[in-house]
């Protein structure tokens, strides 16, 4: 692999962008004098390198990204010597399907995911983006998005993703996409917040079922009681 040595104005940008999106108080030479400088491969003029960190499935690397365990997956290209420098972040993207029928249909969006960098999963409070849905529910899935202030979105939403060609091409607005008909929980208001309604509990749960993420999206703990 072909590492380059960075110029004082590279590492100086390098530790910019990694102080920018760090959680740590502090003033910012402090905080840039902690970090590791990353190691960056150089790419060669007309030719391209595969941005490997931009995924759901490879978080860890130690080449072009400087990940560490409080911040997303991201890249940082870096452009002449003076110290430009650009931090592409990976933009999390996890959806979870309610109800969607046909099977084939289900599973025929569930493979296109990865071609906009996004995964699936059964309703995760700390991952799940979105709930996609067609039609509104108050069923226990759509109960813990609206407990999480989650979008709850059609399929529509993932074509629209799926149709940008170009970098400039703007990405679809989540409320375009607001499953159809009505459900008991819109007559609730949103405060915004996570739920806290029942923090301090803990709720065992003795199968694998729906009722674990809701009651963690209501603020309890989850015990799992099989395996």
């Amino acid at each position: 692999i072909n590492y380059v040595t960075l110029s004082d104005g590279q590492a100086q940008a390098v530790h910019l962008l990694g102080t920018k999106n760090n959680n740590n108080k502090g003033s910012s030479s402090s905080s840039s004098s902690s970090l590791s400088t990353p190691k960056f491969i150089k790419v060669e003029p007309n030719k391209s390198v595969i941005l490997l960190p931009l995924s759901h499935s490879n978080t860890n690397t130690s080449t072009s990204s400087s990940s560490s365990s409080s911040s997303p997956p991201h890249v940082i290209i870096l452009l002449g010597a003076i110290g430009s420098a650009i931090r592409l972040t990976l933009l999390p993207l996890q959806f979870t399907f309610s109800s969607i029928s046909p099977k084939s249909t289900l599973q025929s969006y569930i493979d296109s995911l990865p071609y906009i960098g996004a995964s699936y999963n059964q309703w995760d409070v700390n991952q799940s983006t979105h709930l996609v849905a067609m039609e509104k529910k108050a069923n226990a899935k759509a109960i813990a998005a609206w407990a999480g202030g989650k979008s709850v979105v059609t399929l529509g939403y993932i074509d629209g993703l799926l149709g940008r060609r170009k970098l400039d091409d703007l990405l679809p607005r989540e409320e375009d996409y607001t499953p159809k008909g009505t459900s008991q929980l819109d007559s609730l208001s949103y405060s915004g917040d996570h739920s806290k309604a029942l923090q301090g509990y803990c709720v065992a749960v003795m199968m694998e079922d729906d009722n674990g993420p809701l009651a963690q999206s209501a603020g309890a703990k989850f015990l799992k009681g099989y395996n």
